[in-house]
């Protein structure tokens, strides 16, 4: 059954002008401060029209509702953060250097997680309650899957990967993983002083999960 990426979600509404467009980007960088300040819950529309220097009826102009702000900013986060298989490329014949890639590839996802980690902590709060914060957060995963699943797919056909699980729940797997460390770490500190060991950690279970070589290891074969 072909695997495919979620479609756009976002519809594009008339042009604004360079002094609107300028109003919105303000209206949104006050509304994450104060999300991050008070936590979703306790944020007010007055509180974020006063940091922005607008006046109340402005922010409707752009947003419907906090949660629609809240909404835009999480899209944003998302697109900056990524997955932590951006960068990976699983294809046949191009194995050497896999494992610096895939240390490469958690490394950045964790220095970009740790940049915003506050506010990726309220993202995935929210997300247990919104379903279109979730759909967000689903959407880059599934992307990445889509990109990814026919070379793992390849690589399970010529004995090179672990052959015995479906290459979608594979790479979802490995996915949720490293996301759901970093959701766990970055907001509480655990990782201000011992990234590099993370890194290193989290690759090794990833490219062992999938039983791809690592380094000079010979290449598997399938599993009967």
């Amino acid at each position: 059954m072909p695997f495919d990426p979620p479609a756009d979600r976002e519809q594009p509404g008339p042009p604004l002008s360079p002094a609107l467009r300028e109003s919105r980007a303000r209206m949104l960088a006050a509304a994450r401060t104060v999300f991050e300040r008070d936590g979703f819950h306790a944020a007010r529309v007055t509180d974020i029209v006063h940091l922005g220097g607008l006046a109340h009826g402005g922010f409707y102009r752009y947003f419907e509702s906090k949660e629609a702000a809240f909404q835009e900013l999480a899209r944003e986060a998302s697109a900056r953060l990524g997955t932590p298989l951006d960068g990976l490329r699983f294809e046949p014949g191009r194995l050497d250097g896999l494992d610096e890639l895939m240390r490469a590839s958690v490394r950045r996802y964790l220095e970009a997680y740790r940049l915003e980690a506050r506010f990726l902590g309220l993202i995935t709060q929210i997300s247990c309650h919104d379903a279109e914060v979730r759909a967000i957060r689903a959407d880059s995963r599934m992307r990445a899957v889509a990109r990814h699943v026919e070379p793992v797919r390849q690589l399970q056909r010529a004995g090179l990967a672990e052959s015995q699980v479906s290459p979608e729940r594979m790479l979802l797997g490995l996915i949720g993983m490293v996301e759901g460390f970093a959701d766990r770490s970055f907001p509480y500190g655990a990782l201000d002083r011992d990234l590099a060991t993370a890194v290193d950690q989290l690759s090794r279970l990833c490219l062992r999960a999938m039983r791809l070589p690592r380094g000079g290891d010979l290449p598997v074969g399938p599993r009967v």
